[in-house]
């Protein structure tokens, strides 16, 4: 008599096969006759993917094809059989229909893959930023003045770590006896009683340290949406960490807003290229210039560090390029290198609307995106105008011209006119507008390309550029 499926001891590794090309589509297990398996297939398939397909070959008169792989297998170890035949297969990418069994090969799979785009990514942006790093570098501070801490500042600093030191010694002793305590219940020890202490020194400190830099970091402007974190850094100057004299601690608090403004591309471009963001290595990759890398080291000296509001400048404005796009696609055009049109187009059509294009830039421009005029000030409506209204060639344009000319303070009307004109905006130097949230690290770039000699301009122009551009970190002097 033959055993049922619940009584037998052994099972077979099975496929459903497609009978028009015999390629496998299903692995399963089962104790049963393999006609009564299909057939437990035909009337209830065990996912929509398999029901699907058996629909679909049964719409020609077909049915799967069912074969052993393995026979006779221990019950016990049938469903691990199972899983490690799905396993093998799906990791040579044969498209299985089984829903079970397949997560541990698809993660599995999914893991190289990501793996092999990282290493995909990371080479494409190794080999960009050797070519940027050719070119050009950050620029350096340019200054030699620190902010300037008034003696009171100087001692609450002094205070904050002498409190600190006293306070990890009394941590460090034993406790006190309680027999040497005469009076437990108001009793306070005196780690804890300097702990309330230091906090009271940290706060006064932080307070006339923000005296001091307030006006000469300039936090009254330092981008509104950063002035939290500028603070944080500014206030740092004031931790347990002791700087090994007052010109130091001010010349950390200088540093605060050139660190902002030139160092958040690079940043990321180390990131991109799976090179550290700070210290040494940083140092040496991103600069040959001594003081470039100095100025990292003494910016770099506290916590909350100062990369960490650097990175933010980037922002999360999925509208606009970031300074990383800004750095590589003007490195890009000013280099002779390859422009790719997917990386540069979007850069410099932000340059073109804010009309800070200069004459290499726009020849880039009309290199990579033929439609640049379309993309920037929209559709030739002038010509369309003149086809609706069946109006000789230049017709509508001399009307829309003449528009502009009475009605000057139309934004739309102004847009119409520079599309009729059909020329890029050209300026002597590419300056990006003041209303870009990038503005102050855009300017930064095209200071170190000009002082890299790649943006050629008359002299006193990119002088005075250059000087601008470090006007804007410079301390100021304090209030008398």
């Amino acid at each position: 008599m033959a055993k049922t499926a619940a009584e037998a001891t052994t099972g077979t590794i099975y496929v459903l096969k497609d009978p028009r090309d015999l390629h496998v589509c299903y692995v399963g297990a089962t104790t049963a006759p393999l006609a009564t398996r299909l057939n437990g297939h035909l009337t209830s398939p065990a996912s929509d993917a398999l029901r699907a397909w058996i629909a679909e070959l049964k719409t020609v008169g077909l049915v799967p094809m069912v074969e052993p792989l393995q026979e006779n297998v221990p019950v016990a170890g049938l469903a691990a059989a199972e899983t490690a035949e799905i396993h093998a297969r799906t990791m040579r990418r044969e498209p299985l229909l089984n829903v079970n069994g397949k997560a541990a090969a698809l993660r599995i799979l999914a893991e190289r893959e990501a793996e092999k785009a990282r290493r995909r990514d990371l080479t494409h942006w190794r080999t960009t930023a050797s070519r940027i790093r050719a070119v050009t570098g950050p620029l350096s501070p340019g200054f030699d003045t620190a902010i300037i801490l008034s003696d009171e500042t100087w001692e609450a600093i002094q205070e904050v770590a002498a409190v600190h030191a006293a306070m990890e010694e009394a941590q460090a002793q034993p406790p006190k006896p309680v027999h040497e305590i005469s009076d437990p219940d108001h009793y306070l020890p005196e780690s804890a009683r300097l702990l309330g202490e230091f906090g009271d020194a940290v706060r006064e400190a932080e307070s006339l340290v923000l005296a001091d830099a307030y006006l000469q970091v300039g936090l009254a402007d330092a981008w509104g949406r950063w002035d939290e974190q500028v603070r944080k850094c500014v206030e740092a100057a004031a931790g347990i960490e002791h700087f090994t004299s007052r010109y130091e601690a001010g010349r950390y608090l200088a540093l605060v807003r050139w660190y902002l403004a030139v160092m958040p591309p690079w940043r990321q471009l180390a990131y991109r290229c799976g090179i550290p963001t700070a210290g040494p290595e940083f140092h040496a990759w991103v600069s040959d210039e001594e003081d470039v890398r100095e100025a990292l080291r003494i910016a770099e000296k506290r916590e909350p560090f100062i990369g960490r509001a650097a990175d933010a400048v980037n922002g999360d404005n999925r509208y606009e390029p970031g300074l990383l796009d800004i750095l590589d696609t003007l490195t890009s055009v000013y280099s002779r290198r390859r422009l790719e049109p997917g990386a540069v187009g979007p850069v410099l059509r932000l340059f073109a609307r804010r009309g800070c294009l200069d004459k290499k830039m726009a020849t880039a421009l009309r290199i990579v995106d033929p439609h640049a005029l379309d993309h920037i000030y929209g559709p030739d409506h002038a010509t369309r105008i003149d086809h609706d209204l069946d109006l000789p060639a230049g017709t509508a344009a001399q009307v829309i011209r003449h528009l502009g000319g009475l009605l000057k303070h139309n934004d739309g009307l102004r847009t119409l006119v520079k599309r009729v004109d059909a020329h890029l905006p050209v300026a002597a130097l590419p300056d990006i507008a003041d209303d870009c949230v990038h503005t102050p690290g855009a300017r930064a770039i095209v200071a170190a390309l000009i002082t890299a000699g790649r943006i050629k301009a008359p002299v006193s122009e990119a002088t005075a550029y250059v000087t601008a551009v470090r006007a804007w970190w410079t301390p100021r002097p304090p209030r008398s």
